[in-house]
């Protein structure tokens, strides 16, 4: 529930930011998976460029559940993993990925 409300009112802010039309590197969300600031909305199934772990809300509550929907096979504890170890969320995401900007980290 907890987690909700933390969604609930993330979105509500980027509402806010949007109406202002103001949305920068400061004021978006970290992806769950590889940590950089690359989504708009957290949980919006946002694509990130940096790892391409489409964010589906999953969080470190849930890492380890595999919720077979826009990302496949894979837990976000899977993706983590492999972003450690590959540099995407999935291997096979490679040609896709792209190095994070100083405006991200």
């Amino acid at each position: 529930m907890f987690a909700f409300l933390q969604r609930r009112q993330s979105n509500l802010l980027f509402s806010r930011l949007r109406q202002s039309k103001v949305v920068t590197a400061e004021n978006r969300f970290r992806c769950p998976c590889c940590g950089y600031k690359t989504l708009h909305i957290p949980g919006a199934l946002g694509l990130c460029p940096v790892c391409w772990w489409e964010d589906d809300g999953q969080d470190d509550e849930d890492a380890e559940e595999v919720r077979l929907t826009v990302n496949g096979q894979l837990s976000l504890r899977q993706a983590r993993s492999h972003y450690a170890a590959f540099g995407a969320s999935d291997p096979r995401f490679l040609p896709y990925v792209r190095k994070p900007q100083s405006t991200e980290r």
